[in-house]
């Protein structure tokens, strides 16, 4: 499925093709049921449906602002920044289309509680991603400062953009992860 091309059958509509964009994992059901049960084929009819797979919203919104996709599927942290960003002029907001889906998953041999996340290096596919922001109003809850762009307080970032599968995190002791995900999710962190 991801960077299919699927083939248009019938008239097409106004446009000679249609790129979506998405993410593979569960958080992204609506995209993912509607590529594989042909939804999305069947009203588009004669256009030509095109597909690419991103692992966070903000390479996601940085395409959709470039063109090189058409529709994207992304959480709402990086949709409400393309929108502000391009003060609406690049995208429209339609619609949400799922809910819940940001997990902080820990080692649980490393970390017992949520007192023991303070100081962690943890793990975020994106900065910028839903995942990121909402771990920073997490720790933000707590009274903890981390900064947004660096990370320093208790965020990191893989210099590799390998975090490997959040559901057994290997270097960070925790990972904010799309929930269910079972691709790997890139993130940015130093190694301090």
């Amino acid at each position: 499925m991801p960077g299919e091309e699927f083939t248009p059958m019938g008239r097409k509509l106004s446009a000679n093709s249609l790129t979506i964009g998405y993410f593979p994992n569960i958080t992204h059901a609506t995209a993912l049921v509607g590529l594989q049960k042909g939804f999305f084929a069947k009203e588009l009819r004669g256009t030509r449906l095109k597909t690419q797979v991103f692992n966070a919203g903000p390479s996601a919104m940085e395409a959709l602002n470039a063109g090189a996709v058409d529709i994207a599927w992304v959480g709402p942290a990086p949709a409400v920044n393309g929108f502000v960003r391009s003060k609406g002029r690049s995208l429209r907001i339609l619609s949400g289309s799922a809910s819940g889906g940001a997990s902080l998953v820990v080692n649980p041999d490393r970390i017992g509680s949520p007192a023991d996340v303070r100081g962690r290096r943890i793990a975020t596919p994106q900065i910028g991603g839903t995942q990121d922001t909402a771990l920073l109003h997490w720790a933000a809850t707590r009274g903890w400062r981390v900064d947004p762009q660096t990370g320093d307080g208790g965020r990191a970032r893989d210099p590799t953009g390998q975090q490997g599968d959040p559901h057994r995190p290997a270097r960070c002791p925790s990972s904010a992860s799309p929930a269910a995900s079972r691709s790997p999710s890139p993130c940015r962190c130093p190694r301090s």
